[in-house]
């Protein structure tokens, strides 16, 4: 059983505002591409017209790769949804999956899809969430 995450908390989304900005952009970009999500391959380029950060100097922050070119309409829960995560390494592919996420000794840091930011534990096994929006768990 994997640990359960924490709440959200101002530690969590405080020091890293990106994935507040990463958020707004994707919903920026869903505006503007029939409600889709970006491709995993281009992430960066697409969001880049809706944020302040320039997103190719960001580190140590990947795109959820299930998501590339989903239809926003099959996301049914998008609070559980993964949408951007904490990286494995600094020089992590910019876009991925549980197997990407960055490990021990630091805590976790996920983005959702309802805009939500929360951190797990470093226990924390992925089963509490939902990395392919079209495999819906019915735990969740």
């Amino acid at each position: 059983m994997g640990c359960q995450p924490s709440a959200p908390t101002a530690e969590a989304a405080g020091p890293n505002p990106i994935y507040a900005e990463l958020h707004a952009a994707v919903q920026e970009y869903r505006l503007r591409s029939q409600d889709r999500y970006p491709s995993a391959s281009a992430w960066q380029t697409q969001l880049q017209p809706f944020t302040k950060t320039r997103l190719d100097t960001v580190e140590g922050i990947c795109y959820n790769a299930a998501l590339s070119d989903v239809s926003a309409i099959t996301v049914r829960k998008p609070e559980v949804v993964v949408l951007f995560f904490s990286c494995a390494k600094r020089t992590a592919p910019r876009a991925g999956g549980l197997l990407d996420m960055a490990q021990p000794p630091g805590e976790v840091v996920m983005a959702f899809g309802d805009g939500s930011v929360r951190t797990a534990h470093p226990d924390f096994k992925g089963r509490e969430f939902l990395w392919d929006p079209r495999r819906i768990s019915p735990d969740l």
